[in-house]
C-alpha cells in the first residue's frame, strides 16, 4: 500500500479556460507518493466547517450594513444555499474535479483526447474523506469518496470552447461510523479497514 503524505497546501486551484479561477479550501491535502512534486489524490474536509464558510461568505459580503432586516437576509441567504443534502454538497465535486485537474496537469497529458478510442481513454481518480458532525442518534461518520473523471471531461474546463467526447464522471462514497473519542490513529486505521473490504468486494 502506497504511503499517505500530506500536501503542501490545504487549498486546491480550480482551473477553468487554462487560467486558476478559484482557490477551493480544505483541511488538508495528501498524496500517495512521497515525492514532493506529486500531487495531491486526496482531500479532508469537515462539513460543518463547510456550513460555516458557507455562512462566512454571507457575512463578510454584508459586513459593512446593519439593523434587524440585513441580518435576517443574511440567515435567509444562508439557508438557501446550504444543500439538502450535506453529503451530496456539490463543493465535494468540485474538490475531487480539482484533485483530478491536478494530477492531469502533472502527467502533461496531451488534450487531444478525442482522437482516442473511447474504449482507451485516459481517466483520473480522485478521493475525499468528509467528517460528518455526530447527532443525538447517530455518532460522528467520515464520508469516502472516490471520483472517477475522464480527461476528456477535464479538457472541457481547458477549452470550453471546443468539444470533446466523453463518458460522465463518476461518483461513489460510502459511510464510515466512527465511536465517540476516536482518536486519529484509530481513525485512520478504521478508514484503511473500510477501503479494504469495499476493494475486495469488487
Amino acid at each position: 500500500m502506497n504511503l499517505i503524505t500530506p500536501g503542501h497546501s490545504d487549498r486546491l486551484p480550480f482551473h477553468f479556460n487554462q487560467q486558476s479561477v478559484a482557490s477551493l479550501q480544505t483541511l488538508g491535502t495528501f498524496s500517495s507518493s512521497s515525492y514532493n512534486s506529486a500531487p495531491p489524490t486526496l482531500a479532508y474536509l469537515h462539513l460543518e466547517t463547510l456550513r460555516l464558510w458557507r455562512n462566512q461568505s454571507i457575512n463578510c459580503s454584508a459586513s459593512k450594513y446593519g439593523g434587524p432586516q440585513i441580518a435576517s437576509l443574511q440567515q435567509k441567504q444562508q439557508r438557501h444555499i446550504q444543500p439538502e443534502n450535506e453529503v451530496e454538497d456539490p463543493y465535494i465535486v468540485a474538490l475531487l474535479i480539482a484533485l483530478a485537474e491536478g494530477q492531469k496537469r502533472q502527467q502533461g497529458m496531451s488534450s487531444e483526447v478525442a482522437k482516442i478510442p473511447k474504449e482507451t481513454m485516459a481517466y483520473f481518480k480522485a478521493h475525499l474523506l468528509a467528517l460528518k458532525q455526530g447527532t443525538k442518534t447517530q455518532g460522528q461518520s467520515l464520508y469516502f469518496y472516490t471520483a472517477c473523471i475522464p480527461a476528456a471531461f477535464l479538457d472541457r474546463f481547458d477549452r470550453p470552447s471546443q468539444y470533446f467526447p466523453c463518458d460522465p464522471i463518476l461518483i461513489s462514497y460510502y459511510r464510515i461510523p466512527l465511536e465517540s473519542g476516536m482518536s486519529t490513529i484509530a481513525m485512520i486505521r478504521r478508514v484503511i479497514s473500510a477501503v479494504r473490504q469495499q476493494a475486495d468486494k469488487k
